[in-house]
């Protein structure tokens, strides 16, 4: 398993619970942690409260544009190698392209099924 502890940066509920029921389909052994808003996810990450191998960052937050979240995430002690991967319902290039150049390691389209997302998940996590 490449990873332990898997942190998903999403405000829709239905994403949340989606994504908790693929990771744990993949494997029993990951620990998903949620964090609602972006806020609170910099807050856990930057008080050492929060560990994480991977983070699933929800480009359309509200608040803050992705692009804003994902510099924040990356210029956090001990992120810098961290894997951020987005999760977005957008698909167009030139948010795609922007996001890694940036820094994301990947761009997953949210599917709305969760036989697609386990499969869009699997060859990550595993």
């Amino acid at each position: 398993m490449k990873y332990q502890k898997v942190l998903l940066i999403d405000d829709d509920l239905d994403d949340q619970e989606i994504f908790v029921l693929a990771v744990e389909e993949i494997s029993s052994e990951l620990k998903c942690i949620i964090c609602h808003n972006s806020d609170e996810a910099l807050r856990q990450l930057q008080e050492n409260q929060t560990e994480v191998d991977v983070v699933f960052l929800d480009w359309n937050l509200p608040g803050s544009s992705g692009y804003e979240i994902l510099m924040q995430l990356k210029s956090i002690s001990g992120m810098e190698n961290v894997p951020i991967i987005i999760f977005s319902t957008s698909s167009d290039q030139q948010t795609m392209q922007k996001a890694f150049d940036l820094g994301a390691s990947d761009f997953i389209t949210k599917p709305n099924r969760l036989h697609l997302l386990v499969a869009s998940l699997t060859p990550i996590l595993t």
